[in-house]
């Protein structure tokens, strides 16, 4: 989600990160509203989005990594592509 004016950059590639990253994780979207107003409030409500029993065997680093680092609202609090691999390492390893 980003709902400035600067239009396309690299953080809404975290985002995008994220959504790959839920659905490689769960199998399945974050969510399926079609309003942007929707979506904001459940990617917002953790209890929510990690309320499938696929979850209960992921790690607490990786949901913290989508929850508060990628699927975040405000493109600017955002995890940045230079800290990605160092945090993407420390979840693999």
């Amino acid at each position: 989600m980003n709902h400035g004016t600067t239009g396309y950059n690299r953080q809404a590639d975290m985002w995008s990160v994220g959504m790959v990253m839920y659905a490689s994780l769960s199998g399945q979207l974050p969510y399926d509203e079609v309003g942007s107003r929707r979506a904001e409030e459940y990617v917002q409500n953790h209890e929510t989005l990690f309320a499938s029993d696929r979850w209960r065997d992921i790690s607490s680093n990786a949901r913290d990594l989508i929850a508060n680092k990628l699927l975040v609202i405000s493109s600017s609090s955002r995890i940045t592509s230079n800290v990605r691999s160092m945090i993407l390492g420390k979840i693999l390893n």
